[in-house]
């Protein structure tokens, strides 16, 4: 367990159910991060980065 988080949620009256609950959450939000920055950079790196998370429409 993180002793740095339970220090600054203990003064809230945290429990250490709840503390554990937010800290694999934690952990999971992370590692989905750290996976969508590897997606993002494999895409970059093979060509098919999109600059635009909208498409701009055909004039014509």
């Amino acid at each position: 367990m993180n002793k740095i988080f339970k220090f600054c949620f203990l003064p809230l009256f945290i429990t250490e159910e709840d503390f554990q609950k937010l800290d694999t959450l934690a952990f999971k939000l992370e590692n989905g991060l750290l996976k969508l920055v590897e997606s993002v950079e494999l895409k970059r790196n093979k060509g098919g980065w999109i600059n635009s998370l909208v498409k701009e429409e055909s004039e014509g």
